[in-house]
């Protein structure tokens, strides 16, 4: 199998914790090796936090966008 073939993915939407409840929708959480993921608009701005990185707020998206993670 090759590196392409072995990409494991873990997706998982969870309750907002209680006083952020009033200013998230949703949270969620992915867990990727190495690659490429498409991101679709939904209209809703995000807060994305990459490992170690400061979190960093975009959007909302008008169109798909690949980012490598």
């Amino acid at each position: 199998m090759s590196a392409a073939e072995d990409v494991r993915s873990d997706y998982h939407e969870v309750a907002t914790p209680g006083p952020l409840a009033v200013s998230l929708v949703c949270t969620w959480a992915q867990t990727v090796g190495p690659q490429a993921q498409r991101v679709l608009p939904d209209g809703c701005a995000d807060i994305l936090w990459i490992g170690e990185a400061a979190p960093v707020i975009v959007g909302p998206a008008t169109g798909a966008t690949l980012v490598a993670l």
